[in-house]
């Protein structure tokens, strides 16, 4: 991402920023709505019962709002980068059910670098110069 920040125009450098607060709210909202794996560990800790559903809808707001924020500022890759995150994001909870039985806190990283680098190939691929109305 710091390749795209420094030799991107505007948009696309707060497109970039953008897309990191997305990664961390999309992990965020994983890790409250995934079954976990196990019942021990700093994940369990920090998704317990008592505040899953207010953390839930403060996750999928957050979530939803850097979303559109994101749109307004660069339509097209912004919408390669959404996409490809939901894409990424419906596949990592499949996945995690599958082979873990559910999150841990080593997947929720993985998950992480992986929307970041998921995030960075929508923009340079969508905000190509002379492609979607970019330069």
């Amino acid at each position: 991402l710091t390749a795209i920040r420094f030799t991107a125009p505007g948009e696309l450098r707060v497109l970039v920023f953008l897309c990191l607060i997305f990664s961390r709210c999309l992990s965020g909202l994983s890790a409250v709505t995934f079954p976990g794996a196990k019942k021990e560990g700093t994940l369990y800790m920090f998704s317990g019962e008592g505040v899953k559903r207010r953390l839930t809808v403060v996750m999928a707001v957050e979530t939803a709002i850097c979303a559109t924020v994101m749109l307004a500022a660069s339509p097209y890759p912004a919408l390669a980068a959404v996409a490809g995150n939901l894409l990424l994001f419906f596949g990592y909870y499949r996945m995690s059910l599958k082979s873990f039985g559910g999150i841990t806190g080593d997947l929720a990283g993985w998950f992480l670098c992986l929307s970041e680098l998921v995030s960075a190939a929508g923009i340079a691929i969508a905000g190509l110069p002379g492609k979607a109305g970019i330069g």
